[in-house]
């Protein structure tokens, strides 16, 4: 498993990479319903309403039934 400041490292390397476009989303590596919103090369977390998760495939919030995640935890506060 990943450390925490591996994780950041490397959403930092992701985002940058993208830096031309207006906005890319990756989900949260530990958490269902966070992701990350990369804009201009900058990770900002932001979090689904509640009972929401983040759906990777079409980069929004969506019904935890549509949503396939396995991390260690499911939803975190």
């Amino acid at each position: 498993m990943l450390k925490t400041k591996s994780i950041a490292s490397l959403l930092l390397i992701f985002c940058f990479r993208f830096i031309t476009l207006l906005s890319v989303t990756i989900p949260h590596p530990k958490c269902c319903n966070k992701y990350y919103f990369c804009s201009y090369g900058v990770p900002i977390l932001l979090a689904c309403p509640l009972f929401l998760y983040y759906n990777p495939i079409t980069h929004l919030c969506d019904f935890q039934f549509n949503v396939k995640c396995l991390p260690p935890k499911m939803y975190c506060p």
